[in-house]
């Protein structure tokens, strides 16, 4: 969540969208969309590592190791490096 309401933040305001502004049904979908997509996207890259656990394949460590680093990757694709870029986006 933490990623998409990064993206979602972004995109709005580079669209234009200031603070006591009425949205558009365009600027909430596109916000929703940029809210809800990193979670499916984690979501389904993490029950596909879930089965390879399951089944042998891999280990917890490696399930845990793996989705860590999809994390830390997409918060930085994002723009996040840091939890002052994150308290910065509140501010």
């Amino acid at each position: 969540m933490v990623v998409g309401g990064v993206l979602a933040f972004k995109v709005l305001s580079a669209m234009g969208v200031r603070e006591n502004e009425d949205l558009t049904l365009v600027e909430i979908t596109t916000a929703v969309a940029l809210l809800f997509g990193p979670v499916y996207v984690l979501t389904t890259a993490g029950k596909h590592l879930r089965k390879d656990v399951e089944v042998g394949k891999s280990t917890n460590a490696t399930y845990w190791t793996t989705m860590a680093g999809l994390s830390i990757s997409a918060l930085t694709l994002a723009g996040v490096t840091s939890i002052d870029d994150l308290i910065g986006l509140i501010k």
